[in-house]
C-alpha cells in the first residue's frame, strides 16, 4: 500500500491496478493534495487527493478521492477540483474519463489522522 498524509489527511491506495490486462503502478507522486477554493490559508489539511495516471489507449486520467461526511471513501472518474472554464476542450489536463477497477476502489482508503497531541 501507498500511504501519505497532507496535514490531517491520510489516503492508503494499492500500489497497483489491472486495467485491460495491464498492470499499472503508482507512487507518492502521483497523489496530488486538493484544498478547499477560498479555505483557510492556514489550514494545511486538502479536501482529498487527485490520483494522476496514465491509462492505456485513455490517455491522462485524473481521479479524485475523498472521504464523504459520514466517513466513505469515494473514488470519481474525474479530478476533485475539475475546472469547466477552460478555452478549449483539449486545455484539459485530463484526456478522457475513468472509473478505477472495483477491486481497486475497495481497497482505497481516506481519513483524518491528528498529531499524537490531539489537536488538529
Amino acid at each position: 500500500m501507498i500511504i501519505k498524509k497532507v496535514g490531517d489527511l491520510v489516503i492508503e491506495i494499492p500500489e497497483s491496478m489491472i486495467v485491460n490486462g495491464e498492470e499499472l503502478f503508482f507512487t507518492h507522486s502521483d497523489l496530488i493534495p486538493v484544498f478547499s477554493e477560498g479555505g483557510d490559508p492556514d489550514d494545511n489539511t486538502p479536501i482529498g487527493f487527485n490520483l494522476v495516471h496514465e491509462v492505456p489507449g485513455g490517455g491522462t486520467v485524473n481521479n479524485g478521492i475523498y472521504a464523504d461526511f459520514y466517513g466513505d471513501t469515494n473514488v470519481l472518474p474525474g479530478p476533485l477540483d475539475e475546472r469547466d472554464d477552460y478555452e478549449h476542450p483539449d486545455d484539459s489536463p485530463i484526456d478522457t474519463y475513468f472509473t478505477p477497477p472495483s477491486d481497486f476502489v475497495d481497497q482505497v482508503n481516506v481519513y483524518i489522522e491528528y498529531d499524537e497531541d490531539g489537536e488538529e
